[in-house]
């Protein structure tokens, strides 16, 4: 029995879900197949190793239980960090302040794609922090400023929830937003 027990504990180490659903009906049918094991001449072979049989069976069966309760849990947690995820975002866009509402605006209300703004410009960085802006390319012109494109889970909501930007401040045009078309 020694022998047949290592060589189990062997297939379980590198046991993958289909090797265990292998094992699981091959020793089950063997065990639990009834008339089907004297037809298959398998009977002799039954009571000679019904322990081992018994063994891989219970071993894969459990094996099997624990890998579909992992991947249960798995997607249960996937689940909640997306849902996490998403209140932490919509919690984000109804703390917006006037400044910030204000950046965003134009990206609705005129559907801009792209707006530049100022590398030191903190507004932006607290955006893109936030992760509701990102930054759409690292190669700009100073003078023109930093590229910046509205998340599209961000422009979804905006567009659906326009309200969030009522009360955005009137910040009066810079240099810099002038000649981005501002």
């Amino acid at each position: 029995m020694a022998e047949p027990f290592s060589t189990l504990l062997g297939l379980v180490r590198v046991a993958t879900p289909r090797v265990a659903v292998a094992l699981a009906v091959a020793s089950g049918f063997v065990l639990f197949g009834g008339e089907w094991i004297e037809t298959a001449g398998l009977k002799s072979l039954r009571e000679r190793y019904a322990e081992e049989f018994g063994i891989t069976f219970v071993v894969s069966v459990a094996f099997l239980c624990a890998y579909a309760l992992f991947a249960i849990g798995a997607g249960a947690q996937g689940l909640w960090r997306r849902h996490r995820r998403e209140r932490q975002r919509r919690e984000s866009l109804h703390a917006l302040t006037a400044d910030e509402k204000a950046y965003l605006v134009r990206y609705i209300e005129e559907g801009a794609t792209t707006q530049l703004f100022a590398p030191e410009d903190g507004i932006a960085g607290g955006l893109q922090a936030k992760q509701i802006i990102y930054r759409s390319s690292n190669i700009f012109d100073m003078t023109d400023g930093v590229p910046y494109n509205l998340q599209p889970w961000a422009r979804t909501c905006l567009s659906l929830h326009p309200e969030l930007l009522e009360d955005a401040a009137k910040l009066p045009p810079s240099p810099r937003r002038r000649r981005s078309g501002w």
